[in-house]
């Protein structure tokens, strides 16, 4: 049996629905010549490949053919993959010598489906970016499973051949856990509070609680108030290490809309936005906007997720991110674009603040006119009460507009 498997990490916390879910899908697969896929996505630093590689070993007892695993990113130039130099290597792991894996890239494929036909192994695919990577290293076995690791969702995986495990930060529980693993030190049972600092500056990702945890083992003198200022300044001029240079190729990536509304979210009001105050800051109309956002969820620089059952539908850059997104701004906004933009996105939510209030209190003496609108950014659907015949709707229109985002 080979097993291309690392040893198992020191410290993983939590992701227990995910991991039950992957192993009752196993179960209940009833796939004949076509694997089983489980897609994790979210953006780097959550865990996914640490992931992927635990539910490796949970089923192995399961495919005795063993484990194979291939990095997408080790085989990338320009963004590019070739699959025909994944597929031979997959063919090495798999037995066939150097001098005998096939030239041309179909006969290669017909030779990698030839020896995983009867096969039941288990495959992972890190650092996808496209299903078009993945579809060519699927094994022709139904009788195995591939686990994907990408930053954002692969959405055009066939339906019901992949289970998304798309994969949210740690909840503050789990993710003090994780901290207190990684640094077991005096200091955190003394200072609680500052505990709980350190774990909402890494908001939710492994990669910086462990960034976190090194600087605690490494400063043992530093009271935790002083680590804490320290690590937040060196994180907003620096990011965090080991994803910063992940989330830039991610960035190099993007077309220029989605670049561009990416290094303006930090400079949105508040911390959360909607899809409608994003296309007032974009400034590019409403069908640039929604293109740029859901480029971005699929880079895993955003999570829509929540967006189509949220109240209010409003989104969030984890800290990391935001930070990562203002870097970016500060090293190619263009003169002007920052302050344009937020310009546009103010004049806005004055004027959904004026309809609002306007629907909620009726007519009344009022000391400024209506803002106009915004070219290309709709306004929030708000109905008139005044134009409804009957007073039960009237107050329901009127109680909408108050609560008006």
């Amino acid at each position: 049996m080979r097993v291309e498997l690392p040893p198992e990490p020191v410290h993983f916390v939590n992701r227990h629905e995910e991991r039950q879910r992957a192993v009752r899908a196993v179960e209940e697969w009833r796939g004949r010549s076509r694997p089983l896929v489980l897609a994790l996505s979210g953006p780097a630093g959550l865990g996914k490949t640490e992931l992927a590689r635990l539910l490796a070993r949970t089923l192995l007892d399961r495919f005795p053919d063993g484990v194979l695993s291939v990095d997408l990113d080790d085989f990338r130039l320009d963004g590019v993959v070739d699959p025909g130099d994944v597929v031979a290597q997959l063919l090495g792991s798999l037995g066939v010598e150097p001098q005998l894996v096939e030239a041309q890239f179909k006969a290669r494929c017909r030779q990698y489906w030839n020896k995983t036909s009867e096969a039941r192994l288990v495959l992972i695919v890190d650092n996808a970016r496209y299903a078009s990577e993945v579809v060519p290293l699927l094994p022709a076995s139904g009788g195995s499973v591939v686990i994907v690791a990408s930053h954002g969702p692969l959405y055009d995986l066939e339906d019901g051949a992949a289970v998304d495990l798309a994969l949210p930060p740690l909840e503050e529980l789990a993710a003090t856990e994780l901290l207190r693993l990684i640094v077991r030190d005096h200091r955190l049972a003394a200072d609680p509070e500052s505990v709980r600092a350190l774990v909402r500056l890494c908001d939710g990702l492994p990669a910086a609680l462990h960034v976190a945890g090194r600087w605690v083992r490494t400063h043992r003198l530093r009271p935790l108030p002083r680590l804490i200022s320290a690590l937040q300044g060196e994180w907003d001029k620096e990011g965090v290490p080991g994803v910063e240079r992940v989330w830039d190729t991610v960035c190099g990536g993007l077309s220029r809309p989605a670049g561009l509304l990416y290094r303006l979210l930090p400079h949105h009001p508040g911390a959360t936005f909607t899809p409608d105050s994003a296309t007032a800051l974009l400034g590019l109309g409403q069908d640039a906007c929604q293109e740029a956002l859901e480029e971005l969820d699929r880079a895993g620089l955003l999570d829509l997720r929540a967006v189509p059952g949220a109240e209010d539908g409003r989104i969030r850059l984890p800290g990391p991110l935001r930070a990562h997104a203002l870097r970016r701004s500060r090293r190619d906004a263009e003169d002007g674009e920052v302050a344009a933009a937020q310009t546009r996105v103010l004049r806005w939510l004055v004027r959904q603040a004026q309809r609002a209030d306007r629907f909620s209190a009726g007519r009344r003496l009022v000391v400024a006119e209506i803002f106009d609108p915004v070219p290309g950014a709709p306004d929030v659907p708000l109905d008139d009460p005044q134009e409804a015949a009957d007073d039960a709707v009237r107050a329901e229109r009127a109680e909408r507009a108050s609560l008006a985002p």
